[in-house]
């Protein structure tokens, strides 16, 4: 009887260039969520004045509460994803 064993050699190819489009896909992210960070305050501030009262305006300023707790949270993270705006090293198995 016979043992066969497969070994599989495993090269790492690095790609120092960046990929354009994840560049722009980047600052794009970054100019929405900074726009969706003001309006979101803007609309706490104008919802928060004394003349809008009741149940609705709460119901927004909770919302825009939490939408830019959000934004600050999952913006700085998407940048730091897979390196940045580079993509990781490819493997190739050979």
């Amino acid at each position: 009887m016979y043992m066969y064993v497969c070994i599989q050699v495993v090269d790492v190819v690095e790609d120092t260039d960046c990929v354009p489009s994840e560049d722009i896909a980047s600052i794009l992210a970054a100019v929405i969520s900074s726009l969706g960070i003001i309006f979101n305050i803007l609309n706490i501030i104008i919802a928060s004045q004394k003349s809008f009262k009741g149940s609705l305006h709460v119901y927004l300023i909770t919302l825009s509460a939490v939408d830019a707790l959000f934004l600050l949270i999952v913006s700085p993270l998407r940048s730091f994803r897979c390196g940045g705006c580079c993509p990781p090293p490819t493997t190739t198995v050979s």
